[in-house]
């Protein structure tokens, strides 16, 4: 018998195998990690930078948006390389699905810890971030406001904090995301871009991506998807040209699901392009633009 059981797994490997389950928990530890890898980059490159303070917000927030707010990090830092005269990289890009699961999101800081190691390893900065500490009873919004106090360190770092640039790079790749959904649905492209605003605000960026998120929520009902809440993402005081960018993020995750269900899942969104000079009014006519093209679709 037992050598017959011996042979069944010699032949059949992958009854061996098991997913591996990844929790927020294990996550929320891994981005600790990378805060300590970032203070050690501070404390040479920019001992006293003061960064903006995170906002942190509760909402209920999935493992696709996590991952997004990890793909805005490393944005960051590829903005920080320029910044020390460096070659720019892309962003690491994965394939739509109808939601990711934490191990997806695990993997993403694991190439922040990468970069940041190999920063450090060519900016010759010393020190030693130790251990990934345990924690327990972490949640998928846990995660993204612990990675939007780091993206907050990295803007200081690289000096973007209040540039729309990064904002306006972000609504290309939602344009062409949406670009794909229109081919793919066969629908005729005709909307054309509202007026340009040139006193635009943030504050009315921030109002475009709003009025885009509501459109794609409207084609998640459409899809049988249940919506999430961002309303605590709403900025009753100033709104910065990082909110908008926030928020432009997690409407991107949001747009992978109709993507997914129209049956685009190796359309994967390209990575952002370096934008220099752009203005709010800049990025709110663009959000309109794609604003006009959302609704041109009635059906999935």
């Amino acid at each position: 018998m037992r050598p017959m059981l011996c042979l069944l797994l010699l032949l059949c490997p992958w009854a061996l195998r098991a997913e591996v389950e990844i929790t927020p928990d294990e996550v929320y530890s891994q981005v600790l990690l990378i805060e300590r890898e970032t203070e050690l980059v501070k404390r040479v490159v920019k001992p006293t930078a003061q960064p903006q303070v995170w906002q942190p917000v509760q909402a209920d927030l999935k493992p696709r948006h996590v991952w997004q707010k990890a793909y805005m990090v490393q944005m960051k830092l590829v903005a920080f390389r320029r910044r020390q005269g460096m070659e720019g990289l892309s962003p690491v890009v994965v394939e739509p699905r109808r939601d990711y699961d934490p191990r997806l999101t695990w993997v993403q800081t694991q190439r922040i810890l990468t970069e940041i190691r190999f920063l450090r390893k060519i900016l010759d900065i010393p020190g030693d971030a130790g251990a990934a500490p345990k924690v327990a009873g972490k949640k998928p919004v846990d995660v993204y406001n612990k990675l939007g106090e780091i993206e907050m360190q990295w803007d200081e770092l690289a000096e973007v904090a209040t540039d729309p640039s990064f904002t306006f790079a972000q609504a290309l790749r939602f344009d062409e995301d949406v670009n794909a959904l229109l081919r793919a649905l066969n629908v005729l492209d005709n909307a054309i871009p509202p007026a340009k605003r040139p006193e635009a605000k943030p504050a009315d960026s921030l109002a475009a991506v709003f009025e885009v998120l509501e459109l794609v929520q409207r084609l998640q009902r459409l899809a049988g998807f249940e919506t999430v809440d961002f309303s605590p993402f709403r900025r009753p005081g100033e709104v910065t040209p990082n909110h908008v960018f926030n928020l432009l993020g997690l409407t991107l995750a949001e747009l992978q699901q109709i993507k997914a269900q129209a049956g685009l899942i190796h359309a994967i969104t390209p990575p952002a392009t370096y934008q220099e000079n752009k203005t709010p009014a800049d990025v709110t006519q663009f959000l309109g633009y794609v604003a006009n093209k959302l609704r041109l679709i009635q059906h999935l």
